[in-house]
This record gives C-alpha cells, structure tokens and sequence, in this order.
C-alpha cells in the first residue's frame, strides 16, 4: 500500500509542479489523505 502511495504522490507532484498549481496540489494532497483515512477507519 504504501509503494502505491508514493507512486500515487510522485504522480501528482509531477503533474502539479508541472501545471505550478501549488494550491491544486495542497488540495489534491489533502483530499488523498482524507481518502487514506476513510480507507484505514472501513478496514478496521
């Protein structure tokens, strides 16, 4: 899971720092880490 994260973040670094879309970034990051929340709190 957490290989899929860091993939999933280089990701959206990438395009991000590409667009230099800091806040869609900041954004992106936050909704990414609710998910991640969310996901560990159903599998319990």
């Amino acid at each position: 899971m957490l290989s899929d994260l860091a993939r999933l973040l280089m990701s959206l670094l990438s395009t991000d720092i590409v667009a230099l879309d800091r806040d869609l970034f900041i954004r992106k990051v936050h909704m990414l880490a609710i998910g991640i929340a969310n996901k560990k709190a159903f599998n319990w």
